[in-house]
């Protein structure tokens, strides 16, 4: 049986047993579960990340994070169970249970699609193939995820508490020896906003590393995605995942360790392909975005500077290359994510943050980035990506 059925029967099994069990248990009960557990599990999600990085082996990690968030959100939902108990009774008292009930098994159809909901989202933090792609292929997610509010799509997933991206750090020749000024506002322009949608996360699990590598992209052709390639380096089959959307089985198709560019095949992506700037000035505005810590899509003002041939050092490792220093602030799993024009087009790729200076990051600028977008299209083959260098 494939993947993508059982998924479908198990679906389907769940939310109807939510349903028979919401009619038994009544709106009140019901409503009073759901509060408490996402109450658990914004608790969860606001401490829990910082606390797991304290802890430095993976496997520790998982464990600490698995039984954390299902005791906190067990304990939520039981103690709401227990409030919205009261309202059953204030209900059977005024002989109006049917309505209860009624009102339960709706609000059990919500609660299991919802549940289903973060559960799909979350699928590419497994770092298995199979079941992104059996989640992507099923009948009944796909409309549960679409049909789903915006908040709890756009939900940081848990998989942040697990990654193990560390950020990269580059001492430039010639950079900038002051914090740069940034713009006092973050552009929310209408083509950035459109632009936002075509910018996407990238999970995976790599050979060399432990734990999960994470990291940003953006899409550049129709089921094509440019991304850095100390992101994907021993990530054969990454997933990639826009705002709102299941994640995909990608294939890497390109990769440069040099010039830190890749090109991740994924089709199915439904995204579109944003568009190179043609004159990047120095010193104009706009913004940076990504999804550091493996988190929620974030966007920074930004600065754009003038690009420059310059001695690059990064952990020990020297070479001379093409950078476009950008102002902005950056942390890991910035890498791969586009620095974007008030416009909307793309200005450069994030590669790195500076050392010792605050406030400033580093770009493969467009001289480097336009050869590879022009191909990315044609690129259909997988590349060996070598083993993980963060």
């Amino acid at each position: 049986m494939e993947t993508s059925t059982v998924i479908d029967v198990v679906v389907v099994a769940t939310v109807l047993l939510a349903i028979l069990g919401g009619a038994a248990r009544g709106f009140g009960r019901m409503v009073g579960t759901l509060a408490g557990a996402a109450g658990g599990l914004l608790l969860v999600l606001a401490v829990l990340p910082d606390q797991l990085d304290r802890l430095e082996d993976p496997s520790t990690r998982g464990v600490v994070l698995v039984l954390a968030t299902t005791l906190v959100v067990a304990t939520g939902a039981a103690i709401g169970g227990v409030l919205g108990g009261l309202v059953r009774r204030g209900l059977e008292a005024l002989r109006l249970g049917w309505l209860d009930s009624i009102a339960g098994a709706v609000a059990g159809f919500v609660t299991a699609a919802l549940i289903w909901v973060l559960l799909a989202s979350n699928a590419a933090a497994l770092a298995r193939p199979e079941l992104t792609e059996g989640v992507r292929a099923s009948r009944s997610l796909p409309p549960l995820v679409a049909a789903a509010p915006d908040a709890i799509r756009d939900l940081p997933p848990l998989s942040q508490a697990l990654a193990q991206t560390r950020p990269v750090l580059a001492e430039v020749i010639g950079a900038p020896a002051s914090p740069p000024s940034l713009p006092a506002e973050v552009s929310d322009s209408p083509e950035v906003s459109t632009a936002l949608s075509s910018v996407v996360r990238i999970h995976g699990s790599a050979k060399g590393c432990e734990g999960q590598v994470n990291g940003s992209g953006f899409v550049v052709a129709p089921g094509r995605v440019v991304t850095n390639a100390h992101v994907v380096a021993g990530v054969d089959q990454p997933a990639v995942q826009a705002r709102g959307q299941l994640p995909v089985t990608g294939r890497v198709v390109y990769l440069d360790p040099r010039n830190d560019l890749a090109v991740v095949a994924a089709d199915g992506l439904d995204a579109a392909p944003l568009a190179l700037s043609e004159d990047v000035s120095a010193g104009s505005e706009g913004v940076v975005a990504g999804y550091p810590g493996a988190g929620s899509l974030t966007v920074g003002a930004a600065t754009v500077m003038k690009e420059q041939r310059s001695r690059v050092t990064i952990d020990g490792s020297a070479s001379t290359r093409r950078v476009l220093p950008v102002g902005a602030v950056v942390d890991r799993g910035s890498s791969g994510g586009p620095v974007l024009e008030i416009d909307g087009e793309v200005a450069g790729v994030i590669f790195a943050k500076a050392v010792g200076v605050e406030r400033l990051a580093y770009a493969v600028p467009l001289s480097v980035l336009r050869p590879v977008v022009d191909d990315a299209g044609a690129l259909v083959d997988p590349v060996d990506t070598g083993r993980c260098t963060r």
